[in-house]
């Protein structure tokens, strides 16, 4: 969770510098939570502990590999999932999900996790062993899991609405009218639909 907000606050800053706006670039409709960099995060962190002691090039390759293959592998469910896009590298695309630019800053972010946040992160969880640490956890898991299948399904039927603008279902209804195109589009603004 912690990757999933620091994705979104690094990519807020990226946008601003690089076009003097702020961008908020979440994947869950309840929270700051991107789950690319969530997912990022933790792969980051299991490969960081199979990757010690390795040379810094087989670390920096591997973290290049295991952030593109995160990368191409969102890119490519929420295209034939949620018919949509988030990111287009243009001239740079490889694969349609991928860029040789952002690959390579995958292979940074994880020298730079590895290097700096590991050792920060060994000692917190130390701390992690309490039982309000495990009923916290118990109860930030169900609100994930409720966030994950409610997004999921929001997405899935904004997707739709390209082809079927219609409801067909309660559920359908009920989506169509609590989160509008106009609202998601607000939400998740990097988003964009496949032309049918």
């Amino acid at each position: 969770m912690i990757g999933c907000i620091l994705g979104v606050i690094v990519e807020g800053l990226f946008c601003y510098f690089r076009r003097g706006e702020w961008e908020t670039h979440v994947t869950f409709l309840w929270g700051p939570f991107n789950i690319v960099y969530g997912l990022g995060a933790v792969v980051m962190y299991l490969a960081s502990t199979e990757l010690d002691g390795k040379s810094i090039f087989t670390q920096f390759m591997c973290f290049t590999f295991f952030g593109s293959a995160i990368e191409w592998l969102m890119g490519f469910i929420q295209d034939k999932l949620f018919n949509s896009y988030s990111w287009s590298y243009g001239k740079l695309t490889i694969g349609k999900y991928l860029s040789v630019p952002f690959a390579l800053a995958w292979g940074l972010l994880g020298l730079i996790f590895m290097k700096v946040f590991m050792p920060f992160i060994s000692k917190c969880f130390e701390h992690t062993e309490s039982k309000k640490w495990r009923s916290f956890s118990k109860v930030f898991t169900v609100f994930m899991c409720i966030n994950l299948l409610l997004s999921v399904a929001v997405f899935i039927r904004w997707g739709q609405r390209v082809k079927s603008p219609e409801p067909r279902t309660r559920i359908e209804k009920f989506i169509d009218k609590k989160y509008s195109n106009e609202y998601l589009q607000a939400r998740f603004v990097e988003w964009k639909m496949n032309d049918v």
